[in-house]
């Protein structure tokens, strides 16, 4: 007779029963991140472990059971490594970024399980769950830094360390949505750092917050990537003014052009002295009239497309610092996706758009329909995407695309005190302004409003903040620290 345990079942059984085998917990979560939760059955499951369905229900109470078992043995390594990580890590900012990275790293390796456990699990299922413990240990690391670094006198009085742990994971959770749960590239440690220095500015005392010098106004880039002979580049100020020279060709970007645009927009953004990049072409007959045809005819179509980055390193790319393009005449094909992917369109009054790729047996791919579809009625993007023909700024003036029209003497001009206008106000400020726009185009609103919610709160105590407030009580124009 077989040797029982106290609820009848033998005892052999029960302790293969708690090995929990690592095929089936294998065949799981190779569906699930095929087909979702939703989209798994137990007998899909046994069928690629090669046992019965019967099997399964033997080892697993149910499919809940075998999904929370599944992310258990996924979380479980990258929760003790990150212990081991922050162990080794001194300073919060260190320490906080260290989990913002390892967070967004995860997310962008296993997309498709993290959507899962975000957007699939059930409160009632996962509560009180192995999940549930690993999840509220990473969490609370969040908690213990903050505590640590208040008893270490770093941080304002007053400071909530659980709300500092929602406002961190509620950001990085929204970064994901927008960015690798749609496939979209992200630079994972650049994205952390500026999330984190932006709860921090917020969070740390005065003389803990490391403010680095800004460099004096220049007129000329400096000598740290050389420009491609099709692009020139100036410094003006706290703009970086990058105009595409290849006249001859309609200023149409070859592959050479667009690395170039590509490495001087990485170093503006990285450049503290940078505040905005401005866009345009020299002449008055072409912005850019997209890829180079005749070297495409040569060595081949897309030359010009940066892995991560898209069309001149610019259509696929997540910017912090405002672009502004000046259209100085025609801007087609991926010309008009480069537009279409800055932040604000200036155009001079005889410029014309279009998308005219249909006419060369290829369609505006790398931005150019995906972004008209957000922007425009569908009639009238439907007549730029299929015609390919080209239309007046005047008519996307109309449309709200384009922001200004200005005769085409004034173009750069314009540009220029536009950019300058805008860098006299708080560089943090705006930096916050445009990620939350770009953040709320993709949420709903409530989720919109509690993002914006949590950015805000963390700014409200910042240099920036009380410089403004106080020139406002002063009646003088504010001195903000970003200003070049």
């Amino acid at each position: 007779m077989a040797v029982t345990d106290d609820d009848g079942e033998p005892l052999a059984w029960r302790r293969r029963k708690d090995q929990r085998p690592p095929e089936i917990l294998t065949a799981a979560r190779q569906l699930i991140e095929e087909h979702g939760a939703a989209g798994t059955s137990m007998a899909q499951i046994a069928k690629l472990s090669g046992i019965s369905e019967a099997t399964v229900y033997k080892y697993f109470s149910s499919k809940q059971d075998l999904i929370n078992q599944v992310l258990a043995a996924w979380a479980t390594p990258f929760v003790e490594r990150l212990t081991v990580e922050l162990s080794k890590t001194v300073g919060i900012r260190a320490q906080l970024t260290l989990i913002a990275v390892r967070f967004l790293r995860s997310i962008e390796e296993t997309p498709k399980l993290h959507r899962v456990f975000y957007q699939e699990l059930r409160w009632s299922n996962y509560r009180g769950s192995e999940l549930h413990r690993l999840n509220h240990q990473f969490a609370q690391s969040v908690v213990d830094i903050v505590r640590q670094a208040d008893a270490a006198g770093e941080l304002r009085h007053g400071i909530n360390p659980t709300m500092i742990r929602d406002m961190l994971f509620g950001g990085l959770e929204h970064i994901t949505m927008r960015t690798s749960f749609i496939g979209r590239a992200i630079d994972v440690e650049a994205e952390a750092a500026r999330y984190v220095d932006l709860i921090l500015s917020g969070m740390l005392k005065p003389n803990e917050i490391a403010t680095a010098p800004r460099p004096e106004p220049m007129t000329a880039m400096p000598a740290i990537t050389s420009p491609a002979p099709g692009l020139i580049v100036e410094r003006q100020g706290g703009a970086l003014l990058l105009t595409i020279n290849r006249p001859t060709r309609r200023n149409a970007i070859d592959a050479a052009t667009s690395q170039s645009i590509s490495a001087h927009i990485d170093e503006a953004e990285a450049d503290p002295g940078i505040g905005c990049v401005i866009l345009t072409g020299a002449g008055d007959i072409a912005f850019c009239a997209g890829m180079d045809l005749k070297e495409a005819a040569v060595i081949g179509a897309g030359q010009g497309l940066i892995p991560g980055r898209g069309f001149a390193g610019i259509t696929e790319r997540q910017r912090t610092k405002p672009l502004i393009a000046a259209i100085n005449g025609i801007a087609v094909a991926g010309g008009f996706e480069l537009a279409l992917a800055s932040d604000i369109i200036i155009a001079a009054d005889h410029a014309q758009f279009g998308l005219s790729e249909v006419k060369r047996g290829m369609f505006a791919f790398a931005g150019g329909i995906q972004r008209l579809a957000r922007q425009i009625p569908r009639s009238a993007a439907m007549s730029i995407i299929l015609s390919g023909e080209p239309i007046p700024a005047s008519r996307l003036f109309d449309l709200g695309v384009v922001s200004e029209l200005v005769p085409a003497d004034q173009l750069r001009a314009r540009a220029l005190a536009f950019a300058q206008a805008m860098l006299a106000n708080s560089w943090d400020a705006i930096q916050n302004g445009k990620q939350l726009y770009d953040m709320a185009v993709d949420m709903p609103i409530p989720e919109a409003l509690r993002v914006g919610k949590a950015i805000g709160l963390a700014t409200l105590t910042s240099a920036d903040t009380r410089e403004g407030i106080a020139a406002f009580a002063d009646n003088r124009t504010a001195d903000f620290q970003r200003k070049a």
